[in-house]
Formats: structure tokens, C-alpha cells, sequence
């Protein structure tokens, strides 16, 4: 039995494991669903009946206690939901590499369409790109820009020698390091809801370039802030001391300025936030997977992650300060909360002027993790395809630099 026979032997013994494990699952959570739906409708039955035998103070501390169950139900089951979800991940992803080692193209993601060039040499006659085509058949990228990025390493017709063989190096090293590409796919995978698309980091990239209309909020938070605290002393003073109500004069400026200056950078703050939000949701799981990993035995991908670990600089950091605007912004979404917080200090100006300022150290370091994360994938494509057809002569050096003259993919001259 052949090298890749054995490989494609393993995967389907694989997939029949995860097959009746997630029956098993699957079944589990069904029984875990009946168990909530008994629980709570008990819970409610006898708390009612309490109520009616003892009155509401019993009902209240009854149905407190009823309900005990019912909440360590959900619990259980919401793990059960994350390890069905996990294991259907992970099935659709082996079933999708037994479909590229046996050429299954029905079985196979749809393909991608990029531009490509009208006068470009060879893509369509190699059968390049298209239904039935050769990214289609390599590309395992979770990001459309990763996949791009493959896209555009098929077609590019300038021969890059040095180039070529960094990426050779990188891909003959992922090839042998399944547990960190496959990790890697399913963390980015996980954030995608249900799988249905890829992830487009250049719409994130585009939001976070757009400049800000009336420029920066701090002198405007700076002058709101002095007046927010000129309120308090002087309301102090006309409560403990009888001093004459210039607190509602000042309070008054405070508001004009708070609204003609302020209301249109803070229209949007709720919307912006929980655009930026969405958007990290994929690059949390993903970043934080690459801060984390050790890269044991791994130079080239350790040197390639290295602007993970600046300090200060790491996208945990980042992402951090964003969760902490996010809850601040999520506090005023109560409109009595909201009004008295902005009442007593300028909440939504500070909070936007946060933003501001996740926005800009994301605009200068997201561009670069991207690029890191975008040529990961790529590069992995081409070792998950080394690592599927081992001995086949498709290995990490396939695709190899010749004269400046001659050059062009190995796999199309054979």
C-alpha cells in the first residue's frame, strides 16, 4: 500500500470515529434538550402550586431552587452544542481533504472567481483557476484574501527566485506541522457563522482607514470634562453653602456643546462599535492562537509571527481596549442610564474618543497581522496538498524558481 493509500486509509477511519461520535453527541443533546423543556415547565408547575399553597415569598424561593437543575441543564448542554459543533467542523474539513487526494471536484468548496488578467499567458489554458481548476483544487484558506493571495501566486508571471524560495522553506515546514495548520483553519472556521463564507479582512481595513469627520474629540473632551466638573462644585456649592444657581448656566453650556459639537461623532458609536466587534470576532480567535503557539521547530513560521509577540503591542492588547469600549458604550444602551451618565461626566464623548484611538492603533498594526495571517493560509494550501499526495512527486519544492527566461511552475512541464 502506497504512502498516500495509507494517508487516505487514515482519514477515513477517522471520519467513521468522528461519525459515531457525533451520533453519540447528537443523541446526547437531544435527551439534554427534552431533560431542559421537563425542568423548566416543572419548575413553573410547582412554583405556581407554592404559590397558590404558601404564598410568594415561598414561590420565589422555590422556584429559585427548581430552577437550580434547570440552569446546570443548560450549561451541559451548551458544552454538548460547542463539541457537536467542533466535531462537524472537523468532519467537514477531513471529508473535504479525502475529496482533493481522490479528486472528488463535486465533494470539493465551489471555486473562487478573482479578476485575471485578459492578456495572462497561461491561466485559463492550465486550467489555473476556474471550476475545474487548480486553486480551486489546492485552496483550504478560510479568508477570501488568503485565497486571493494563492490566486495571485498561481498566476504571477515575474520571477521572484528569493522569493519563491522563502515560500518553499515556509510551506516544506507547515507541510509537516498538521496539528498547527488544522488548528489554525478551525479557529478562524469557528467565527464564521455556520460556515457560509469566507472572511474579507479588506472590509475591516477599509472601515478602520476612514477618516474621522471633524477631527480629534480631545479638545472637545478636555473643555466638556473641566465643565462637567465646574457643574459639580458649583451644585455643591448652591446645596451646602447657598451660593446663586450658576450651576444651571454652566450645565446649560454643557449641553449645547455637548450637542452641536459631539451629537454627530456619537450618533454612530453603537453601530461603529459593534461593527468593529463583528469584525474582530474571527481575528480574536486567530491572533490569539499565533500569540500562543510555540513554534517548536518551526524557524520560518516563528520568524514570520514574530510582530505577534511585541510587547505592548500584541493584538490581545488591541482587542482588549476595544472589549473594554465595548462595555462602556454597551452601559448607555439603557436610555435612563445613558442620560444620567452623560448628564454627570461627557460618557459618550469619552468613549467615542476611545474608539477613535482603537481605531487608529488598529489601522497601523491590523494590516501587518493580516499580511501575516493571509500568507499562513496561503501557504498552507500548498502544504496541505504536499502532505495529501506524499510521494507524488507534488511535494513543497513543486513549485520551484528556473531562469528568469524559462520560468514557470514545475507541475506544468511534466
Amino acid at each position: 500500500m502506497s504512502k498516500k493509500a495509507q494517508r487516505l486509509h487514515l482519514f477515513e477511519h477517522q471520519l467513521a470515529r468522528l461519525e459515531r461520535r457525533l451520533a453519540g453527541w447528537q443523541q446526547r443533546s437531544d435527551q439534554l434538550s427534552r431533560w431542559r423543556l421537563i425542568l423548566f415547565v416543572g419548575a413553573l408547575l410547582l412554583g405556581g402550586a407554592a404559590f397558590l399553597q404558601w404564598g410568594p415569598v415561598v414561590w420565589l424561593v422555590s422556584t429559585a431552587v427548581l430552577l437550580i437543575p434547570f440552569i446546570i441543564t443548560v450549561f451541559i448542554h451548551r458544552r454538548v452544542e460547542t463539541a457537536v459543533a467542533r466535531a462537524s467542523l472537523w468532519q467537514r474539513r477531513k471529508q473535504t481533504h479525502v475529496a482533493r487526494m481522490t479528486l472528488a471536484w463535486d465533494k470539493l468548496p465551489l471555486a473562487k472567481t478573482f479578476p485575471i488578467p485578459a492578456d495572462h499567458p497561461f491561466a485559463v489554458d492550465l486550467d489555473l483557476v476556474g471550476d475545474f481548476s487548480l486553486h480551486r483544487l489546492l485552496d483550504t484558506a478560510v479568508s477570501q484574501d488568503g485565497s486571493h493571495r494563492l490566486h495571485n501566486w498561481l498566476l504571477d508571471t515575474q520571477p521572484a527566485p528569493d522569493a519563491v524560495l522563502a515560500r518553499q522553506a515556509l510551506v516544506q515546514e507547515l507541510a509537516s506541522q498538521t496539528i498547527f495548520r488544522e488548528r489554525l483553519a478551525l479557529r478562524a472556521r469557528q467565527a464564521i457563522d455556520d460556515g457560509k463564507a469566507q472572511w474579507a479582512g479588506q472590509q475591516l481595513l477599509g472601515w478602520l482607514q476612514v477618516e474621522q469627520v471633524g477631527g480629534s474629540l480631545r479638545p472637545l473632551l478636555i473643555g466638556l470634562s473641566l465643565l462637567a466638573v465646574l457643574n459639580w462644585v458649583l451644585f455643591a456649592g448652591y446645596q451646602l453653602w447657598q451660593w446663586p444657581p450658576l450651576w444651571a448656566g454652566t450645565l446649560f453650556l454643557y449641553g449645547v456643546l455637548f450637542i452641536t459639537l459631539g451629537f454627530q461623532r456619537t450618533a454612530t458609536l453603537f453601530s461603529d462599535v459593534m461593527f468593529l466587534t463583528d469584525r474582530l470576532r474571527v481575528l480574536d480567535g486567530v491572533f490569539a492562537f499565533l500569540e500562543r503557539w510555540r513554534f517548536r521547530h518551526m524557524p520560518h513560521t516563528k520568524q514570520l509571527c514574530r510582530p505577534f509577540w511585541v510587547t505592548g503591542e500584541r493584538p490581545s492588547a488591541h482587542i482588549q481596549q476595544v472589549q473594554r469600549v465595548v462595555t462602556g458604550v454597551g452601559l448607555r444602551q439603557n436610555w435612563l442610564l445613558g442620560f444620567l451618565l452623560n448628564l454627570l461626566v461627557p460618557w459618550d464623548i469619552y468613549f467615542a474618543y476611545r474608539l477613535d484611538q482603537c481605531r487608529a492603533g488598529l489601522a497601523t498594526q491590523l494590516p501587518r497581522w493580516l499580511d501575516i495571517w493571509f500568507e499562513l493560509e496561503a501557504a498552507s494550501s500548498l502544504a496541505i496538498f504536499a502532505y495529501l499526495n506524499p510521494g507524488s512527486g507534488c511535494g513543497p519544492r513543486w513549485w520551484r524558481p528556473r531562469s528568469p527566461q524559462s520560468w514557470r511552475p514545475s507541475w506544468a512541464i511534466h
